[in-house]
C-alpha cells in the first residue's frame, strides 16, 4: 500500500470547517509547502487539519474549479502544475478572444457597467482576501466578457478558466503583483471611461501578457 505523505497545512477548528479547511490547502498550494504533482488523501488531509474527510473533500472540489487540483476517479486529488506551452497557448488565446470581447463591448458599453467595473475595482483594493481578490478580478473581467453579447466568444474564453484561475490565485498571492494587477484595472477602466478603444486593447494585451508571465516564473520554480 502506498505511504501517505503529509505536507504543511495549518490545523483548523471544526467550527470553521468548509471555509477554513478550503482556505488552508489553498494557502499551502499556493505558498509552495505542497508542490505541484502532489497527490492527496482526504483521510490524511483531514486527518492534518483536524476534521472529517468531508469538508475535505468539499474543499477539493473548490480548489479543482480554481484550476489548483486535478480530481482523477482513479487517482485522487492531483496539485496541478502547467507547463511554459500551456501557459502561452492559453495566454495567446485569452488574449486574441478577450480583446475581441472588449471591443464588442465598447460598442455598446452603459453608464451601469461602467459603474460596476468602479466598485469592483474597489473592492479589489480594499479586500485583503486572496480568494475574494480572484473572485472580484474574475468578475471585472466578466463585465467585457459577458457584455460582448456573443455567446460563442463566451464559451471560447470559458474553456480556458482552469488556466486563467491558477494564474490569477498564483497572482493573487503576490502582494507586488496584486498591486500591479490594481492599477492596471484601474488603467482599463480609464480608457474605457473615455472610450479610447485603442488605448483600452493596449492596457489589456500589456495585462494579460504580465499575468503569463508573472505564471511562467513561478511554474518554473515548481
Amino acid at each position: 500500500m502506498e505511504e501517505q505523505q503529509e505536507f504543511t497545512v495549518k490545523r483548523v477548528k471544526r467550527q470553521t470547517l468548509n471555509r477554513t479547511v478550503y482556505e488552508a490547502i489553498k494557502h499551502s498550494i499556493l505558498k509552495g509547502d505542497i508542490p505541484a504533482g502532489a497527490k492527496l488523501s482526504e483521510v490524511q488531509m483531514g486527518k492534518q487539519l483536524g476534521v472529517s474527510a468531508t469538508p475535505v473533500r468539499e474543499a477539493f472540489r473548490m480548489l479543482s474549479m480554481e484550476g489548483l487540483i486535478q480530481i482523477d476517479p482513479w487517482k485522487g486529488a492531483v496539485v496541478q502544475g502547467f507547463s511554459k506551452q500551456a501557459a502561452l497557448e492559453n495566454c495567446q488565446c485569452r488574449e486574441v478572444l478577450e480583446l475581441l470581447a472588449l471591443r464588442l463591448f465598447m460598442e455598446k458599453m452603459t453608464e451601469k457597467e461602467l459603474d460596476a467595473l468602479r466598485y469592483m475595482i474597489h473592492a479589489a483594493r480594499t479586500t485583503t482576501d486572496i480568494s475574494e481578490f480572484v473572485r472580484t478580478s474574475s468578475a471585472i473581467h466578466d463585465v467585457w466578457i459577458k457584455g460582448s453579447g456573443n455567446s460563442k466568444l463566451q464559451l471560447m474564453i470559458g474553456q480556458l478558466s482552469t488556466v486563467t484561475l491558477r494564474e490569477r490565485n498564483v497572482s493573487a498571492s503576490d502582494n507586488l503583483r496584486r498591486a500591479e494587477i490594481i492599477k492596471e484595472h484601474a488603467r482599463l477602466l480609464e480608457a474605457l471611461e473615455s472610450r479610447d478603444t485603442a488605448r483600452a486593447e493596449e492596457v489589456l494585451s500589456s495585462h494579460i501578457r504580465k499575468g503569463f508571465e508573472y505564471s511562467l516564473k513561478q511554474t518554473e520554480k515548481e
